[in-house]
Parts: structure tokens; sequence; C-alpha cells
């Protein structure tokens, strides 16, 4: 079976310094962009963080910095991974809560922004609501293949049998980009102002999507608790809402 698609599909996996979705950055990204007529292009580069990766993201990836040290800076690379990614829905495995966040940070410290107005599918999260395992248990579960690499091709080109194979094994499950997506992908996550969910901006206004002032608009809560609208610049959301946040507690 394949996947039924209209537009480019972009399966991507990043690799970095670390978890801190604000504080790491991206090492390595690798693209496999699948055009409807069943073609493919790849994009595939080493990224120089100028920062160590921690122990146990080094662990993992095991990319040193005497790798990197001759790669070319994020700010070199945004121009072209914005263009291969921009015209393309989304394919990859905890893509949601990590690497679409990460890239999106990136993307903002170079005065750029990405769209995630678009399908965006994370086969983790198929997983999860199906089954509940890592990439590894999936490629076991799904394709009955071993695997123990961690590159971010690797990861890439796993996430892809996952994909293919999961729309085959379960009977009830569609196979076209626009069904998993409105299936499997909350809307919450497509939220270009903060990806963390937690606020929206709408028409200049700034909501709380969650929170104990869920629905409640920022500047109304800033005016009765500008406290909290202080305390949540500690929170885990996006740069671009702390921003947000800054410009209004100046």
């Amino acid at each position: 079976m394949v996947i039924e698609q209209s537009r480019p599909l972009a399966f991507f996996d990043l690799e970095t310094t670390g978890l801190d979705l604000l504080n790491d950055r991206i090492i390595q990204i690798a693209i496999i962009k699948q055009f409807p007529d069943g073609s493919q292009e790849i994009l595939e580069h080493l990224i120089n963080p100028f920062i160590e990766s921690n122990e146990e993201a080094f662990e993992i990836h095991r990319i040193s910095s005497e790798e990197l040290k001759d790669a070319p800076p994020f700010s070199e690379l945004a121009n072209e991974i914005h263009a291969f990614l921009d015209d393309a829905d989304w394919v990859g495995y905890n893509l949601l809560r990590f690497d679409i966040p990460m890239l999106v940070e990136a993307f903002h410290r170079e005065n750029m922004c990405i769209s995630l107005d678009r399908k965006i599918i994370d086969a983790f999260r198929i997983f999860k609501i199906k089954e509940s395992r890592t990439l590894r248990k999936a490629m076991q579960f799904y394709c009955d293949e071993t695997f123990e690499a961690h590159s971010a091709m690797a990861d890439t080109i796993a996430t892809r049998k996952v994909l293919l194979s999961q729309v085959q094994h379960y009977d009830d499950m569609a196979n076209s980009v626009e069904s998993l997506d409105d299936e499997f992908t909350p809307a919450y996550y497509k939220n270009d102002f903060d990806w963390s969910g937690f606020l929206n901006c709408e028409d200049d206004r700034v909501v709380f999507l969650r929170g104990p002032y869920k629905g409640k608009m920022l500047g109304e809560i800033f005016k009765q608790d500008p406290d909290y609208i202080k305390k949540i610049l500690n929170y885990t959301i996006s740069s671009k809402a702390k921003d947000y946040i800054r410009k209004i507690l100046q």
C-alpha cells in the first residue's frame, strides 16, 4: 500500500545537542522528499552548533565536535532547508513534540518563520495511540526489523518504513495524508505563534489555550494578574511567544 498524497511529503529527522527546545541546537538534518509520482529528493546536512552536545545526546547520535567543526552553521543553510520543506506536508517520529519546535526555534533565531499550516503526520502518535512504543520497537512491531542506528537519515528512513507499514497494519486507518493528519494530529500543534500549544495569536489577540486562564486574552490577564504573565516566561513556550510577552511587560 502507498500513501495517497496530493503534494510533496517530507519525511525528516533532526539530531541535536540535547533536548532543551530553547537552548540546544540542531547538528544534523535529514529529509526525504517524496513526490506524488513516487520520485524522491534528499537533503542532508551536518550543522555546526557552536556548542557541545551533552553526554546523553552524544551517546545517542555519536557525532563529535570534531566532525562538526567544518560544517556550516544553520544560518548558512536556513534558506535552503526552508525552501526544501516549505511546499511539502511533513512526516516524522515524535516531530510534533520535538523536531518541529526545535526547527521553528532555529528559524526564529534567523528572523525567519516557517508555517505550520500544512498536513502533519507523526508516526509516533499513531504508534502511541495504537500500541505505545519507541521507534526501535515500532520498527520491530510493524516492519519485523531490528533497528539500533540513530542518525538523522537512519531515523528518517525508519520513520518512512514505519508509516507505510502502519497504514497496511490497521484496517480502520485511512492511507491519505489528509485523513492521517485529521485523525492523529491535534490542531493545537499547528500553532505558528507557540508550538507548545499554551498560547495562540489570532487577529493580533493572544489567547490562553490551556492553564488557569484558558480562553482568556493575555492582555486581560496582564491587568488582572501581571505576576502570572511574568511567571510564564519561565515556561517551555516558544521564543516568539516569549518575545511578545516581554514587549507587553516593557
